[in-house]
Parts: structure tokens; C-alpha cells; sequence
């Protein structure tokens, strides 16, 4: 086995030496000289994964406030659930205008990258609200197209984003889940004589 190894590995190395030549006459940078990542892109995936990690937190620590909340909110069905759908509607608006003001703060700053769009150009903070709400939401209207090395942050949002709606909807499925079953113990209640709770009152 060691010996095909070897063999396969001079096998390429040959074939790197045969076609650098080609590529670099193509315009192509070698792998040897381009740098691994520069300082902006440093900046740039650092800054991604502060405000990725800043969401996720955001995100947990909320829906933890919630299930604690929603425990008040005992023979009062339909409020829990109103207060569930508004608590995570607020919740995705306001990870979304994190994005929007990490594109505010890296694209007014040279080098980053920009947003091409209707105006050529975006350089309103709520132009960056609008671009992240349509990343983190995955709908990708393609009126607003990244270039530059924002574009490893506007692929991360849309990755948190679809993560965290995810996240969303498997806890208010749950929440439904105990609604529709405290729903059904009411009827059952209801039809074999029982005296009903007011526990649907908004």
C-alpha cells in the first residue's frame, strides 16, 4: 500500500509541475504564492463568526426565556400561542438587523466587497436590512448581488438563517403539539359530562 501511495503522490506532483506553467500563463495565481488569507478576509470571517455566534446565543437564550414564559401562560392556550409567534417574529427581525448592521459596518469600509444593485450600488443601512432579511430568510430575490470577500458573510447568514427559522419552527411545533392536545382533553372533558375549564380564554 505505502508504495502506490508514494507513487501517486509524485504521480501528482508531476502533473502540478507539468500544468503550473499553463496556469500561470492563464493568469492564474500559484498555490504557493497566494496567500492563505489576507487581512481582510481575516476581518471579514472573524466578523462572520462573531455575529453568527452573537445570533445562536440570542436565539437560545430566548427560547429558554420563552418556555419559562409560556408556563405562566397555563389554561390560556391561545395567548400562549399569539405570545410564542410575536416573541419569535421580533426575535428573527431583530437577528436579522444584526446582519444588516454587519454589512453597514464592513461595507463602508474600502476593500470588503459591495452590493450591486437598482442604484448600482447600496449605501443605506436600510438597503442592508432589506439584503439580509432576503439572505437570512433564503428567498434570494437576486435584486442585490455581493462581490468581494462579503461574500463569505452574506453565505453564513443564509446558513444561520435557514438553521434558525428551523429552530423556530420545531419549537412552536411543539407548542402546537400541547395546544392540540390540551384542546382534546377539553373536548373529551366536554363530552362525557365533565365540567369544562376556562382554559382557552385569550
Amino acid at each position: 500500500m505505502k508504495p502506490f501511495l508514494e507513487r501517486f503522490v509524485v504521480l501528482v506532483w508531476f502533473a502540478v509541475c507539468a500544468t503550473t506553467p499553463a496556469l500561470a500563463a492563464a493568469g492564474y495565481v500559484p498555490m504557493a504564492t497566494a496567500p492563505l488569507l489576507s487581512l481582510i478576509s481575516f476581518v471579514v470571517v472573524v466578523t462572520t463568526m462573531l455575529l453568527v455566534s452573537s445570533c445562536v446565543l440570542l436565539h437560545y437564550e430566548t427560547l429558554r426565556l420563552l418556555s419559562l414564559l409560556l408556563l405562566r401562560f397555563h389554561g390560556k392556550r391561545r395567548r400562549r400561542i399569539l405570545v410564542l409567534v410575536f416573541a419569535l417574529l421580533a426575535l428573527a427581525v431583530a437577528e436579522i438587523w444584526i446582519f444588516g448592521f454587519g454589512y453597514d459596518l464592513l461595507l463602508n469600509c474600502d476593500g470588503y466587497g459591495a452590493l450591486h444593485g437598482p442604484t448600482m450600488q447600496t449605501d443605506g443601512l436600510l438597503d442592508y436590512v432589506y439584503f439580509s432579511a432576503s439572505i437570512y430568510t433564503t428567498l434570494g430575490l437576486g435584486d442585490f448581488v455581493p462581490s468581494g470577500s462579503i461574500r463569505f458573510f452574506v453565505g453564513m447568514e443564509a446558513l444561520v438563517g435557514f438553521t434558525l427559522i428551523s429552530w423556530s419552527a420545531a419549537f412552536t411545533f411543539l407548542e402546537m403539539e400541547r395546544f392540540w392536545r390540551d384542546s382534546t382533553a377539553q373536548r373529551h372533558r366536554v363530552a362525557y359530562g365533565s365540567a369544562p375549564r376556562r382554559d382557552d380564554e385569550v
